[in-house]
């Protein structure tokens, strides 16, 4: 009997090391044929908007997530279902014409990341198992400098300015909070390999849901 996909959310402020996590486990569970849904595909599309009023948004608050498409292409992919999934531009804050159709396998492991990973409870009831990754702020912002830097073309001091107006007050008012719904909590100053390992072993204690 074939079973259902799992689950997992990885939660956690910025740059706290969900996405290498996420692949860390992935590169263990190859068997598994593992799926990674990052929530850095979903934020709204701002293409209506001039670039000068895009650059005033607030991209660190829940309502910047499409939460409903989210909601719904986490949920077929729990189903065992194919989706369409979204890519988007940080550097023009506008969604991508092109998409990425994923088709998840029975018994394949979907690990789903992103800030707000345990914000929505349609959305964490879907999850087999929930972890968030805890990181001090000092390290938060030294890793977001290097990221932004290189990965999304932006200079050092809109990445500090942004950091210390939005970034880490919504993490104290919007994230933060989530962690008590994580069934674990994980200090991201561990080496990724240890997360990692954390992580699996809650895997393998999951009960199977045959489909």
């Amino acid at each position: 009997m074939s079973e259902k996909p799992i689950v997992v959310a990885i939660a956690g402020g910025t740059c706290s090391g969900k996405t290498e996590v996420a692949r860390e486990i992935a590169g263990r569970f190859a068997a598994r044929k593992p799926l990674i849904l990052s929530m850095d595909g979903y934020y709204q599309d701002l293409s209506s908007l001039s670039p000068e009023k895009r650059e005033l948004c607030n991209f660190d608050v829940p309502e910047a997530i499409d939460s409903v498409l989210l909601r719904k292409h986490i949920f077929a992919l729990s189903q065992g279902e194919p989706i369409e999934k979204p890519a988007y531009s940080f550097a023009e804050h506008v969604r991508r014409p092109e998409t990425e159709r994923i088709v998840p396998e029975p018994n394949t492991l979907v690990l789903f990341e992103g800030l707000f990973a345990l914000y929505w409870r349609e959305i964490r009831e879907l999850c087999n198992l929930r972890v968030f990754l805890e990181i001090d702020p000092g390290t938060a912002l030294k890793r977001r400098l290097e990221r932004d830097q290189v990965k999304r073309g932006r200079d050092a001091a809109s990445i500090v300015k942004q950091y210390n107006e939005s970034v880490k007050p919504m993490y104290d008012k919007h994230v933060m909070p989530t962690r008590i719904f994580a069934d674990v909590v994980l200090d991201g100053l561990g080496s990724i390999p240890h997360l990692a390992n954390k992580v699996i072993g809650l895997i393998a204690e999951l009960p199977t849901h045959p489909s």
